[in-house]
């Protein structure tokens, strides 16, 4: 661990998120600290900080610690020490740590042009708010010149809008505020909306979540310059959710809302068929419903709309957690013109290529399964989705990360790969239609400072890159 790990600690009514170095988690939920300080994190979105001496036992003002911190440490008798030992502990204490803040340096695509990137990035934290300020500067290609800021229509030459807010994040009680690179996000039960994200871009990302209530919003907006400070449009898909959660009796615990996706952008020119009509937005009725701990079944219905028509599709399926496993498993069918999953993780890039599937398919019915899981040493996804008429033209989706741990001098090694192809079992697995990616990360400075080659498939060839940075697996 470093100083960029996060330690926590998790029981049934409470997680403890470590900031300091000694303490002590009860199996009740109770939270003792000695030195620094832990952030008690409530099952109800609430947050409490529990500062160096003081004890925590419910969601109340923490109380000074009762219980001695000698109950939990066997104090070893001290060995007499030579004078050589006390001259190497001196040269230990007086001694300073380099500290590397995270940099980046690598390729960024902004539409359908890319940037050379070079970022220094530290993040502080101050109580509940993270802040991450650094400097940042790109050029049209590696020889190209050099503006600051973040990649825009006017780049800036004035130094001093190198200096940039990378990131914002906060949580005070029900809110959850953050600002910085897009983050995977589904709304519903991911029938039109599943795990989308514009790499390379910022958003605003505000959620409010209660007993009662949950509320959503992305809004796709990234700051470029702070003289004259600029907003820029990071992307085109504004992303919002809203949830009712209630428990009735025979019913139990369940949540019922809508979710909405619209693209301001839409239009047939990113279509593979430029006569075609594109999906402008997405509009979502779910129902899900707590079969027992940890197992639920939704059901979703939507309506995607494009110029002047629309279709309806509908969605039912299954959820599950066992260990470090998520199961999902559904079925699904829709009418002329419906497109499924229509907005996931590979849509920027299909709309930069002009490859977007039109609403001109005919009505079907559909299955999707899979899972993902999370180990400490691996984690990943595998999951496919088709019609149930031609399981030929199934679409596949596949990510794993794989960390080889230190050994000796050895500083450990990171594998990430991703693939997605719409038709895998037609033809060759690596055709037009797949979007994939391998990337062998090696740490040079522990999580702040890591090097590595990424190969890109390009439809016809793999293309190979070298990546510098802290943020390489996106």
């Amino acid at each position: 661990m470093n100083k960029f790990s996060k330690f926590r600690i998790k029981t049934e009514s409470v997680t403890a998120g470590v900031r300091g170095t000694r303490f002590a988690v009860f199996e009740n939920g109770k939270i003792l600290t000695y030195e620094g300080s832990v952030f008690a994190y409530f099952s109800d979105g609430k947050v409490l900080p529990v500062k160096e001496g003081y004890a925590l036992e419910s969601f109340e003002k923490p109380k000074k610690v009762d219980i001695p911190e000698e109950e939990f440490v066997k104090v070893m008798p001290e060995k007499p020490t030579t004078k050589k030992e006390e001259v190497k502990e001196k040269e230990k204490t007086t001694s300073i740590q380099p500290s590397v803040p995270p940099v980046s340096v690598g390729p960024v695509r902004k539409g359908n042009d890319y940037y050379m990137v070079y970022s220094i990035a530290p993040e502080f934290d101050f109580g509940l708010v993270r802040v991450g300020v650094g400097f940042t500067a790109y050029s049209t290609d590696v020889s190209g010149n050099l503006y600051y800021g973040l990649p825009s229509d006017n780049p800036s030459t004035n130094i001093i809008n190198g200096l940039t807010l990378n990131s914002l994040a906060f949580k005070i009680f029900n809110v959850d505020f953050r600002y910085g690179n897009m983050l995977p996000k589904s709304l519903g039960l991911g029938f039109t909306t599943r795990n989308y994200y514009n790499p390379f871009s910022k958003s605003f990302d505000i959620e409010y979540d209660s007993d009662k209530f949950l509320l959503y919003a992305r809004l796709p907006y990234e700051l470029s310059k702070i003289y004259p400070i600029e907003f820029l449009t990071s992307d085109s898909i504004f992303l919002a959710e809203a949830s009712i959660k209630f428990n009735l009796p025979f019913i139990g615990e369940s949540s019922i809302g809508v979710g909405v996706t619209i693209d301001t952008q839409a239009s047939s020119a990113f279509l593979e068929d430029i006569s075609a009509t594109p999906v402008e937005s997405a509009y979502s009725l779910f129902l899900k419903k707590e079969i027992f701990k940890n197992f639920d079944f939704g059901i979703e219905l939507s309506v995607e709309n494009g110029l002047n028509d629309y279709s309806l599709g509908s969605f039912a399926g299954f959820y599950g957690n066992f260990s470090f496993v998520n199961l999902t498993a559904g079925i699904y069918y829709y009418l002329d013109g419906f497109v499924p999953f229509y907005f996931n993780n590979n849509y920027s890039y299909l709309k930069s290529t002009n490859k977007l599937p039109a609403m001109d398919s005919k009505s079907s019915s559909g299955y999707l399964s899979g899972f993902d899981f999370d180990t400490s040493f691996a984690k990943g996804k595998l999951y496919l989705y088709g019609t149930l008429t031609n399981f030929s033209s199934s679409t596949l989706e596949g990510q794993i990360e794989i960390s080889i741990p230190q050994i000796g001098t050895f500083s450990g090694l990171s594998i990430a790969g991703y693939y997605f192809d719409k038709t895998p079992f037609e033809g060759s697995l690596f055709s037009l239609d797949t979007t994939s990616y391998l990337k062998i990360i090696y740490p040079l400075a522990g999580e702040s400072f890591s090097a590595g080659v990424i190969f890109m498939w390009d439809g016809e060839k793999w293309n190979e890159n070298v990546i510098i940075g802290v943020d390489l697996w996106r």
